[in-house]
This record gives structure tokens, C-alpha cells and sequence, in this order.
């Protein structure tokens, strides 16, 4: 997020009147879409825990209608379920939608398991512990590593610790981090979603 400070008006239009998408998933590729028109953001969010109890995954976008009437949306809580994540931004967004469900999932005692009956995987570094770690909803001990993978997860977590604490963190450790999760989600199987959470802080 970046703010840009403004000195005057720039402002052609504006309208109270707006239109969302309200998006319910029971998985990947199984969605129902609602259409909310005359509220605003601040009845949209509280409509949809209504609708779904946080039973299921949701998101919410901004309709938007072009010059050529065509209708795109803008996302404002969560993203496309049925999309697999391309970059942080979209990680955050399913993330976003995960922790929102297990959370509900955890009051209610019940299993932490996504709609598809996986788990969530988060790949983390751990300056606390001096380890890179993997936060699982289950023992850790159900991925099923190699030792070359651990291996490298504990390199690239001491690469980390390497650099000065007000220091961003460098791409290439960032890249590599991304290169670590899919070759951990590959080693853990369709039973898991690695879940890269480290790029949620390190800079």
C-alpha cells in the first residue's frame, strides 16, 4: 500500500449509489455469486457474514461498468477463489478469505480444513526460533519433507538472519522463498496449500 497526498480537488464525479459482487465458495470451481446494489461497503461486509456464518469462503468486489458497458470488478475483500495465486498481492487476498474461515472453524472446534478438506501450510521465517518454519493446522510432521528441502529452508532462514534488522529483505530471498513453497507443496501433496506468509512482513 503507498498513500499520495492531495492539495486540491480532482474530482469530476461522484455517486452514493454503487453495486457489489458478493462471491460464496464452497472450493475451487464451486461459487454462487450475489449482486448487492443501493448499500454501501459498511453493509456489504456484515451481509455477507449473514449469508455464508463464515460457514464458507467469500469475497467482495466493486462493480464497475466501462465505457463500453462492459462489467468488470474491482476486488475489496478477498479475490477469485478459482484462480490460483500469481503474485504476493493475490496470496494476501486468499489468505485473507482462509484465515477468515479458520478462524470461524476455530471457535467452533471443529477441524481446521479448508472446504476441500485440505490444510492450510504457512511458510514463515522464524527469527524468533533462528529456524525457518512451517505453521500447519496439523503436526508438521504430516508434510513429510525431504532432508534437502528442510535443508534449504534452514539456509534460506539463515540468509534472512544474515541481514540488519531495518534492512528490507532482498528480492532474491523473497524469490527464493516463492521457489521454496512450491517445491514444499509439491513434496506435501494436494492434502496441503503451502501458503507463502513470510513476504506479509519482512519488508
Amino acid at each position: 500500500m503507498y498513500a499520495i497526498e492531495r492539495s486540491g480537488p480532482d474530482i469530476v464525479w461522484d455517486s452514493y449509489s454503487a453495486g457489489y459482487r458478493l462471491f460464496v465458495f464452497d472450493g475451487v470451481e464451486n461459487d454462487t455469486a450475489f449482486d448487492l446494489f443501493e448499500c454501501q461497503m459498511s453493509e456489504v461486509e456484515p451481509s455477507a457474514r449473514a449469508l455464508t456464518g463464515d460457514e464458507k469462503l467469500w469475497s467482495i468486489a466493486l462493480l464497475v461498468d466501462d465505457c463500453n458497458s462492459n462489467r468488470r470488478l474491482v476486488w475489496l475483500s478477498g479475490g477469485d477463489y478459482n484462480k490460483a495465486p500469481a503474485d504476493e498481492r493475490e496470496w494476501r487476498m486468499r489468505a485473507e478469505m482462509q484465515d477468515r474461515y479458520l478462524r470461524h472453524r476455530a471457535r467452533k472446534k471443529r477441524t481446521l480444513t479448508l472446504p476441500d478438506g485440505s490444510r492450510v501450510a504457512r511458510l514463515l521465517d522464524c527469527p524468533r526460533f533462528g529456524s525457518a518454519a512451517i505453521a500447519l493446522t496439523a503436526p508438521a510432521t504430516e508434510l513429510s519433507l525431504s532432508r534437502s528441502t528442510g535443508a534449504a529452508l534452514r539456509d534460506w532462514n539463515h540468509q534472512y538472519q544474515l541481514r540488519h534488522e531495518f534492512e528490507p529483505a532482498p528480492k532474491e530471498w523473497i524469490d527464493q522463498g516463492y521457489e521454496l513453497r512450491a517445491r514444499v507443496q509439491e513434496e506435501a501433496g494436494a492434502t496441503v496449500e503451502v501458503r507463502p506468509d513470510f513476504d506479509t512482513w519482512v519488508q
